[in-house]
């Protein structure tokens, strides 16, 4: 009996401190990666291919992207 008093004194006592040990939440900063590859409009990445030709469809469909119409 006094076995199970301690065990379950411990459990709630785990329970309770658990969130003391909890980290706090980071921030993750994405940074777009630019390559050669890539169309940026605006300083914002819209896109990367290594495919001329998609490039500049991805660059004269910019606006479209951005939401500036």
């Amino acid at each position: 009996m006094k076995t199970k008093m301690v065990l379950t004194a411990f459990g709630i006592a785990t329970l309770l401190a658990s969130p003391a040990f909890a980290q706090k939440p980071r921030a993750h900063v994405s940074t777009p990666v630019v390559s050669a590859a890539s169309v940026s409009y605006e300083g914002r990445v819209i896109g990367a291919d290594p495919d001329a030709r998609v490039r500049f469809e991805l660059q004269r469909d910019a606006t479209i992207y951005s939401g500036n119409n």
